[in-house]
């Protein structure tokens, strides 16, 4: 059974990130990258990427990492910021430990290729 699968399917991902994205809106630390964004659209892509990432049939089909990125200044606190409140939406959704360490294990490689400023 995938990640996927053991998530719930596409109502388990979309699930995670209305959790994961009502943590990200309320954490001031983001308001200056959400100030501008269409938070649905984002929903969208990030759908799209989560499901291919753990095993879904939805295929991303949007800009790379590098460039969704590139014109934000993240920072590691950013990056890690961020994947504490991937890890509490999938606490919150009753993801088993082992699912929601793959899922993070997905993401945790993704910094350097996200982190593009500072510290």
């Amino acid at each position: 059974m995938t990640v996927y699968e053991r998530i719930g399917g596409e109502a388990g991902v979309a699930a995670l990130l209305e959790g994961l994205y009502t943590r990200a809106l309320n954490d001031l630390l983001f308001d200056p990258f959400f100030a501008k964004i269409d938070i649905q659209r984002l929903k969208r892509h990030q759908h799209a990427f989560i499901s291919q990432a753990v095993g879904g049939p939805q295929q991303y089909s949007g800009p790379s990492l590098v460039q969704s990125h590139a014109h934000l200044q993240i920072e590691a606190r950013h990056f890690d910021a961020f994947v504490e409140h991937l890890h509490g939406a999938l606490q919150d959704m009753g993801a088993a430990d082992d699912v929601t360490e793959q899922v993070l294990g997905q993401v945790r490689p993704l910094r350097g290729i996200i982190v593009n400023s500072g510290v």
